[in-house]
Parts: structure tokens; sequence; C-alpha cells
């Protein structure tokens, strides 16, 4: 939960430090606390800039890997035996075999 202050709230904490600082060292005061505040909140959206690289770098190397077992997949190869290679490769051929005299006679009754 953060504190909520209205503007009596303000007004008493204002009056509070005129009392206790003074007039005179009220801006140099101020001043200072708008410097450690602005220093603060340039560290925070430096970590802030910090994480999202890291995040970035890491979805990167993510989706390079993704691509490369991607190509992988493509390429049946690598992850067949010899066994297997040739049966599919026996299938290939006697699937084109069975297809192109049929396409042939197609061919040859259309023309």
């Amino acid at each position: 939960m953060t504190p909520q202050f209205g503007f009596s709230e303000i007004l008493v904490l204002a009056l509070l430090a005129i009392i206790v600082v003074g007039p005179k060292d009220l801006p140099v005061l101020m001043r200072n606390f708008g410097n450690f505040f602005s220093s603060l909140q340039s560290l925070g959206n430096e970590f802030k800039s910090a994480f999202a690289e890291m995040d970035a770098s890491n979805e990167i190397s993510e989706i390079q890997k993704e691509i490369s077992s991607l190509k992988d997949i493509g390429n049946y190869e690598n992850f067949l035996d010899s066994d297997i290679k040739g049966e599919l490769l026996s299938l290939e051929t006697e699937l084109r075999e069975e297809i192109s005299p049929s396409v042939k006679k197609k061919d040859d009754s259309v023309s």
C-alpha cells in the first residue's frame, strides 16, 4: 500500500520543512532531493534497459536454436539409420514408377 497525501498533508510538510531547515537553506535542500531522485530514476532505467537487453539476447538465441532444429528436421538423413533410408528410397522410387506410367497414359489419351 502506498501512502496517499492530500493537499493539507503536503502543506503541513512544507511548513515543517521551512521551520526545521529554514527559508535560506530550503532551496538547496530541495535541489539536492531533486538530484538524488533524478539519479535514482536514471539508475532504475539503466537496470531496466540491461534486463531488457538480456531478455532480447535470450530470445534471439532461442529463435536461432529453433531455426537450426527446423533445418535439421527437413534433412531426415541426420537421424535415420541406413536400413530406414534404404526403405524410404525404395518406396520413393516405387511410387515414382507407379505414377509415371499413369501420367503418360493420361497424356497420350488427351492428345
